[in-house]
């Protein structure tokens, strides 16, 4: 174990489908604050067969939408299919944090990498 490791808990683990279960907030996109972004915030609800992801932009006053789909886990393959779209991001998991490499639901050229946390 590297001592970075030790002393941030950042190591990866093995990915489980049941540990993505749950409820996520979004801390960065692209490495930046969502509010860079326009976003106040970005909530995902992953169950065993559907995902369900909240945004709400700072613009426009507090705009909301909400996305619906399914997904599936491949290894370290997340695939996320909203709508009549299908998407492949690559997910890493340290326990209690997600990173997806690029985001599930944003355009791969928009957002990159985006990292979640776990809500509760």
């Amino acid at each position: 174990m590297g001592i970075f490791s030790f002393l941030f808990n950042s190591k990866e683990t093995k990915i489980k489908a049941e540990h993505l279960y749950g409820d996520w907030d979004a801390v960065s996109l692209n490495g930046e604050a969502l509010s860079k972004h326009g976003f106040s915030s970005i909530k995902i609800k992953i169950t065993s067969d559907t995902i369900r992801i909240i945004t709400k932009m700072n613009t426009f006053g507090d705009f909301t939408t909400i996305s619906e789909g399914n997904w599936e886990l491949n290894d370290k393959i997340f695939i996320s299919k909203i709508g009549d779209g299908e998407k492949q991001s690559r997910l890493r998991f340290y326990g209690t944090r997600l990173i997806f490499t690029p985001d599930p639901l944003f355009k791969s050229e928009t957002v990159s990498k985006s990292e979640y946390s776990k809500i509760g």
